[in-house]
């Protein structure tokens, strides 16, 4: 047989090529034909794309190509094994598969097709996701999973569940009771999820991008992708039997989560933290943790105008990224996806994350708005500095880093040991008491109290408090094991946030939780526009490297620049149906009433001081802000400073 010869693609009528895969027995030899078509958008082909996980390409198989099967082309093993199963026995199957579709020796196509494969997945009449062989009884891994989610209803905007039907069981649904699986069944449902293609890089753009009908295929059973979310979903928010497993439950929850995110549309994720998020994934060419994630942003950041170019190094993308990023969003939010490590790059700035890293700590979305709604003033200069103004708001005087290991009671006595050299019952620098900053520091502020309407898997503030103050007070007092209590949802928090991270103390008399690397003489500085306060290490020359984000009670929402929250006010996240995410907003508890603006800034912001060149920030309620500039701040009488990082 000779090789299959490719006929060149014509551009102008954007054409790709499907692979049409003849009927057939399972055992029958395949017999597949290769055809172009255009993708066009009002009328685009019927296909189906694959999504699947390439192998090795050592000891590639051929396979037959043209009605007589007189030419060949070398596909991979793990191709090679699919096709039997994804053949009918009764009729064609159109398939859009790259390694087939695309010329994998031209390289001027392989470009032109990658920057096509957005559109080749969003046109699909579906995607199929292929796992694999039957293995480790995934056949009935599918069946149950497939069963627990046709009794429940997902909220994802409020991460909640309910019964699917009037017929449906409500105990599938109720977080108090747990799943009735045993521990081969779990472990089974653990080695599905830790197939190699969960953790594919490119598969985040696949199946977001796909329609809601795809489907995941392992061995001779299928499964609807929905259907396997959704019961992920159940499986990481409710209990499970953990005793005697031969896996550890912890990575199986982080499993559980990091699948979630894989197609979370539910609200606007930024750049920075798409990146984050893949973080775990595997790929080839650190580059395509930027590239492959591309098609995936919001229309809002589209004039980013980031173009592949595979000729440039890794830190040199990266670096174009924050600048872009910077320049674009007139925001420092990159900033706080940096954290220091031993193994950092030499020709990487510290104020440009190493994506290629996935063992650092998890994120701190979402815990504040420490810039207020204030503007970066931000410029990069030659050799490798990036210069930002902002404050210096407290000096380091101790870190202690905390080791958080996998037992409730072990989570107990963690907090005991940090607790029990700074935390007493006097007065906190920013109000409250140190006790009440203290148990807020080691959850970074997630209860259900700070948001609207509150999230059931969110711990309850004054129950935690004094679970926390039990702990402390009695060594033998341990916590509630109720899957569903408070105790053990402030300690899941407590762990998931400062795992790998330490807990600081400052000379002016704030606590918080701080990057690993942080040591005292450090320094917590908010910038404008970075919405979390960053530790920053002062080194020769008046110049800073960036340790990473940190969470500071009482530098989180503004006060750097704007002073404290009047004593009647509390920053909530207030959830917004039209971008179906959580806004800051600001509770009045003497009335009740909630607002976006800012009661500090006055509705002339900052009592009238409008600059000519003021722009405004638009709230979800309709209402305008002004944004806060470096010159109102000055008038103010804010102490800024320019930080040369580097």
């Amino acid at each position: 047989m000779a090789p299959y010869q490719y006929s060149p693609l014509k551009e102008d009528l954007n054409e790709i090529r499907v692979l049409i895969l003849q009927p057939g027995d399972f055992t029958a030899d395949l017999h597949i034909s290769i055809h172009k078509v255009g993708l066009t958008l009002d009328a685009p082909p019927i296909y189906e794309a694959l999504s699947y996980v390439w192998g090795t390409t050592d000891n590639p198989v051929d396979i037959k190509i043209g009605p007589s099967g007189s030419d060949r082309l070398a596909i991979t093993q793990n191709l090679a094994v699919a096709l039997p199963y994804l053949r009918y026995q009764d009729k064609i199957r159109t398939l859009w598969i790259d390694a087939i579709c695309v010329n994998q020796q031209d390289l001027r196509e392989r470009s032109s097709q990658v920057k096509k494969m957005a559109d080749i997945y969003r046109l699909a009449d579906r995607a199929v996701v292929w796992l694999g062989t039957e293995k480790d009884n995934s056949a009935h891994v599918l069946r149950i999973l497939s069963q627990l989610s046709s009794e429940i209803k997902v909220d994802y905007d409020f991460a909640t569940m309910s019964p699917a039907s009037s017929d449906s069981v409500p105990d599938w649904s109720d977080l108090s009771l747990s799943l009735p699986y045993n521990v081969d069944e779990i472990c089974n449902i653990a080695s599905l999820l830790n197939r190699a293609w969960f953790s594919r890089l490119w598969v985040w753009q696949e199946i977001r991008l796909a329609r809601n009908n795809s489907i995941v295929i392992c061995g001779l059973d299928t499964i609807l992708w929905q259907s396997l979310h959704q019961a992920i979903f159940c499986l990481h928010v409710k209990q499970w039997v953990a005793n005697n497993l031969f896996i550890d439950p912890s990575q199986l929850r982080a499993r559980l989560s990091y699948i979630l995110n894989i197609s979370d549309t539910t609200n606007y994720a930024p750049f920075g933290q798409i990146i984050r998020r893949i973080a775990p994934c595997k790929c080839s060419d650190p580059k395509d943790r930027i590239y492959a994630v591309l098609s995936l942003l919001d229309r809002f950041e589209e004039g980013i105008n980031i173009e592949p170019d595979y000729t440039k190094t890794t830190a040199q993308v990266y670096q174009d990224v924050v600048t872009r990023h910077i320049e674009h969003h007139n925001d420092l939010e990159m900033l706080t996806y940096c954290e220091l490590r031993n193994d950092m790059p030499a020709e990487m700035p510290t104020w440009v994350p190493n994506w290629t890293v996935a063992d650092t700590a998890v994120p701190l979305w979402s815990c504040g708005r420490a810039c207020g709604h204030s503007e970066a003033k931000a410029q990069y200069r030659e050799g490798g500095i990036l210069s930002a103004t902002g404050v210096i708001s407290a000096a380091i005087s101790s870190a202690d880093e905390m080791v958080f290991q996998n037992t409730y009671r072990s989570m107990a006595d963690e907090i005991r040991r940090i607790a029990r050299f700074y935390i007493d019952d006097s007065p906190y620098l920013a109000g409250s008491s140190l006790i009440d900053a203290f148990c807020s520091t080691m959850c970074v502020n997630s209860f259900s109290d700070t948001i609207w309407p509150p999230r059931p898997v969110l711990p309850q503030f004054e129950k935690s408090r004094e679970f926390v103050l039990a702990v402390l007070r009695d060594h033998d007092r341990h916590p509630n094991y109720t899957w569903d209590s408070d105790e053990t949802y402030y300690l899941n928090y407590a762990r998931y946030y400062c795992k790998k991270r330490s807990f600081i103390t400052t000379e002016e008399g704030y606590i918080g939780v701080a990057p690993k690397a942080t040591k005292p003489g450090d320094q917590v500085c908010v910038l404008l526009g970075c919405e979390q306060p960053l530790v920053l290490r002062p080194t020769s020359g008046l110049r800073y490297q960036v340790v990473g984000e940190c969470y500071v009670p009482g530098l989180m929402y503004g006060e750097a620049f704007l002073g404290p929250l009047p004593d009647n006010y509390q920053a909530i996240r207030l959830h917004d149906h039209g971008s179906r995410g959580y806004q800051w907003a600001f509770l009045d508890k003497q009335t009740g009433n909630t607002q976006y603006n800012d009661p500090r800034t006055g509705k002339g912001g900052l009592g009238g001081q409008i600059d000519k060149e003021s722009s405004v920030w638009y709230l979800p309620d309709g209402s305008e802000t002004l944004v806060l500039t470096s010159d109102m701040l000055k008038r103010r009488g804010v102490k800024l400073q320019d930080f040369d990082l580097i």
